[in-house]
């Protein structure tokens, strides 16, 4: 885990050093629900919810549309399933290290120098820790945590909006993919609105 985020800073300093023009650091905080399908080894896949949802990253952006951005968030999977007539509710607490490419397509006129709109694309990965796992039916009550880590590729596509400059609001969709398991489980089909709140400094 350790490797990956050295890699990842060492992949920055090296894209800032070689990008051209002077680069634009930002914050953006984000939130996001919608639902998503938990596959595991040997049992139905499991239809739930993404609840939670939250992310802070940070941002480095050139000519004002591509840019790198790496961050931290978390988010539960809620489900239920019904074994020989009993219900069992499960949720399934993630912490996970986003990172990947933006790029802004803005929505202008050619004679224009700058637009308050645009449309956001970001493409990237995460590594993602199942930190709890937790179950409940009528008679049997489980917790466990700390369950291993795994990694997954993601994409956001929505509109953000700059505002006093330095500040910008944005709503989309976002979609996520785990590429590797969690004790034979892994989250796909992930499909949630997201809004964020961001600003930006030179």
């Amino acid at each position: 885990m350790n490797k990956a985020l050295y890699i990842l800073l060492l992949s920055m300093g090296f894209f800032s050093t070689f990008a051209q023009g002077k680069p634009e650091f930002g914050l953006t905080l984000s939130t996001y629900s919608g639902t998503a399908v938990l596959e595991q080894k040997n049992r139905v896949d499991l239809n739930g919810f993404v609840r939670g949802g939250a992310e802070a990253t940070a941002k480095l952006r050139w000519d004002d549309q591509w840019g790198i951005f790496a961050g931290i968030g978390t988010y539960a999977f809620y489900g239920n399933s019904t074994t020989l007539g009993e219900t069992t509710s499960l949720k399934n607490t993630y912490i996970l290290l986003p990172f990947g490419v933006t790029y802004g397509i803005p929505l202008i006129k050619k004679d224009e120098d700058k637009t308050p709109l645009r449309i956001q694309i970001d493409v990237g990965g995460y590594a993602g820790s199942l930190i709890k796992k937790e179950e409940n039916s009528v008679d049997v009550s489980s917790i466990k945590t700390n369950l291993g880590w795994n990694f997954g590729a993601s994409g956001k596509l929505g509109m953000v909006y700059h505002f006093y400059d330095k500040f910008n609001f944005g709503l989309g969709l976002e979609v996520k993919h785990d590429l590797t398991d969690i004790k034979d489980q892994k989250i796909t089909q992930s499909n949630a609105l997201y809004a964020t709140l961001g600003c930006r400094f030179r």
